[in-house]
């Protein structure tokens, strides 16, 4: 008896294929992931089975190279238009909640709170005062308040 080897048919991905390989890349699955998730086409009878990492390499080169950044454009994008009231149908607020959630755990993005620092350091001491008494007397007052800790 002997045995036929069991000729394998080239893959042929497809658009829907390709979409899901660019947006679940953007949302960080690896190679070893997606592999498990896309799958050969079915025939009657046939239990799907996951494509691999070297044929899911050879076809979503250009998904997987761009999905990252593809996914990141258009997160910010809907957020952008939702923000500035350009959105007719606005982003309900959970999904509002969501894309602000994806932009600062995915993408890096923070919120910052910037101190600044305005003028370049001039004491104005009233003008019947001269400089140096005010200066002295605003010393002694900051010494005399209760929880000071400077002493002589």
């Amino acid at each position: 008896m002997t045995k036929t080897k069991r000729k394998l048919k080239k893959y042929e991905p497809t658009a829907e294929d390709r979409a899901r390989v660019m947006v679940l890349r953007g949302c960080g699955l690896t190679d070893e992931e997606l592999a498990k998730v896309i799958y050969w086409p079915v025939e009657d009878g046939e239990l799907p089975r996951p494509i691999g990492e070297k044929t899911l390499q050879r076809h979503f080169r250009t998904e997987l190279d761009a999905g990252g950044a593809h996914v990141h454009a258009r997160v910010v994008g809907r957020f952008a238009r939702t923000a500035m009231g350009l959105n007719p149908d606005a982003a309900p607020r959970d999904e509002l909640t969501a894309q602000i959630f994806m932009l600062k755990t995915r993408y890096g993005w923070k919120e910052q709170v910037v101190h600044e620092h305005k003028g370049a350091g001039v004491l104005v001491a009233p003008a019947a005062v001269e400089p140096t008494d005010w200066v002295a007397s605003e010393t002694e007052r900051s010494r005399m308040k209760p929880g000071s800790s400077s002493r002589n």
